[in-house]
């Protein structure tokens, strides 16, 4: 159970050796070669090499743990623990029982190991997506003079590489980018409501006559009439030569929809001069 205490043991301590030298901590090289981007690049490809070997087999040791006879052991202590009532002189009732309980609570442990292989698999996903969004920061930091990109700022990228392939890393990922797009979504949101209110009485009402003159029953709809007001839209609207007066209304009906209050008077003119406006009333 050691994986699951949530990332790998940190390498940024220990000493790095190559065929030449020992070299000393991760603080201590960049604060003695940190100055000279040839070292401090070097230091930095050993690093990112350590922390990725290091988290490789931490993966593998998680994924070993979500593999291996830990299913099988939920599921023995399930029937240690009912085996009293399935032995010795119980009546028939307290075997059936105990059967029943052994049954339900083997069906608990499953379902509590498919969850865990579950979240396991998108943690992983997770820590992927950290992982190479930090490292894609340090190649690109790395490209820079050591004014730009000095020693204490490669630490802490360093450490937020390491900290990105955690468990806990992984989590903080998941919560970062769900709040982004919570905020994504809302801002799309209050743009829309913004704009809907944005329309008075009578923009409203020009919206619905302009839908309405795209309906089949509006006589004047033809394929000519919808391909000319296409046309004279900014920016134009150019149906492909197969398309139906259907199609086109579609494209048509969704300018309408999108359309800011500031855009519906060309489009109703559009419309007038291809002689497609429906004989609606504007309120």
């Amino acid at each position: 159970m050691n994986a699951i205490r949530g990332g790998p043991g940190s390498v940024l301590d220990e000493k790095f050796a190559d065929d030449s030298e020992h070299v000393s901590d991760t603080a201590r090289e960049l604060n003695e070669k940190g100055d000279n981007k040839v070292e401090r690049n070097k230091i930095i490809r050993q690093r990112l090499m350590m922390i990725d070997m290091a988290y490789h087999q931490y993966v593998r040791k998680l994924q070993q743990e979500q593999t291996t006879g830990n299913l099988f052991s939920d599921i023995a202590d399930l029937a240690l623990g009912v085996a009293g009532t399935l032995t010795g002189s119980s009546q028939e009732m307290t075997r059936y029982a105990g059967a029943s309980a052994l049954l339900a609570g083997s069906s608990a442990a499953v379902n509590r190991r498919v969850l865990f292989e579950q979240t396991t698999t998108a943690l992983v996903s997770a820590m992927d997506a950290f992982r190479s969004q930090v490292r894609l920061r340090i190649v690109e930091s790395a490209k820079q003079e050591t004014e730009q990109y000095p020693p204490q700022e490669v630490y802490y990228d360093l450490a937020a590489y390491e900290f990105a392939g955690t468990l806990l890393g992984g989590i903080s990922y998941v919560q970062s980018t769900a709040e982004k797009q919570k905020k994504i979504n809302e801002a799309d949101i209050d743009s829309s409501v913004r704009e809907i209110y944005a329309l008075n009485v009578s923009q409203r009402a020009l919206k619905r006559c302009l839908t309405a003159s795209l309906a089949g029953s509006n006589a004047n709809r033809t394929l000519v009439g919808l391909n000319t007001a296409g046309a004279k839209l900014a920016p134009p609207i150019t149906a492909d030569a197969s398309a139906t007066a259907d199609q086109v209304a579609q494209t048509l009906q969704s300018r309408i929809r999108d359309a800011k209050p500031d855009e519906l008077v060309p489009i109703k003119q559009a419309f007038v001069d291809a002689q497609l406006i429906s004989d609606c009333k504007e309120e």
